[in-house]
């Protein structure tokens, strides 16, 4: 549901089309832009642009989604506001040696391989954190995206397997496993750079993901 505008949805069918629609599905309308195709497929198999998740941004203007058709360079990252802007590419998906998304890429390692999982915009509307499964290494990883990010040089991606805005959107807060394989919960700037020690986890017996601020 969009969260300015309550009369508002962004939905997928089973296929992984991606639809605009009113309250109960009234009025879909299908995206029909690029990656999308005007002829509409019919099983998730035959859809080259399979969306498995979208995400409203707060302010209720865009719409990010995550392509996973497992066939063309289309496969990553878009972001687009619906009846005003078509959608744009912002990363794209590099899942397996010789995929053709990671030959379009000007930095295609460090990792090698990545893969787009899950979507959280920032307070202010400026960038998407993505979460990203990066398969070589079989750990998960997360992406800072701005806005206006051109689509063929990748940002970097640290290694934390879970990470969530700060309310104010200047820091992230990860958890889970990081960098160099210690669990705890810590504070990282925008740019990846280590700014604060929450809670070491490990060295105290517990295992802690998925940690988010909390209001107030």
């Amino acid at each position: 549901r969009n969260p300015v505008d309550p009369s508002e949805y962004v939905t997928t069918d089973s296929s992984g089309n991606l639809y605009i629609t009113g309250v109960n599905g009234s009025g879909a309308a299908r995206i029909d832009q690029s990656p999308f195709s005007q002829f509409i497929p019919q099983s998730r198999d035959e859809n080259n642009a399979f969306v498995p998740a979208a995400r409203w941004s707060h302010n209720g203007q865009y719409v990010a989604f995550i392509v996973a058709g497992r066939k063309l360079a289309n496969d990553g990252v878009w972001v687009f506001s619906p009846g005003r802007s078509a959608p744009q590419q912002l990363l794209v998906d590099c899942p397996s040696a010789g995929f053709p998304g990671c030959s379009i890429v000007s930095n295609p390692y460090d990792p090698d391989l990545w893969e787009s999982r899950a979507l959280a915009w920032s307070p202010n509307n400026d960038a998407i954190l993505v979460s990203v499964h990066l398969n070589a290494e079989n750990r998960d990883g997360l992406i800072v995206l701005p806005l206006g990010q051109s689509y063929n040089t990748r940002p970097n991606v640290y290694r934390y397997d879970y990470g969530s805005w700060s309310l104010d959107g200047s820091r992230i807060l990860v958890s889970g496993r990081s960098v160099d394989g210690h669990e705890y919960v810590g504070w990282i700037n925008r740019d990846g750079t280590f700014s604060e020690l929450v809670f070491d986890s490990e060295a105290n017996g517990l295992w802690m993901g998925f940690a988010h601020q909390a209001n107030g």
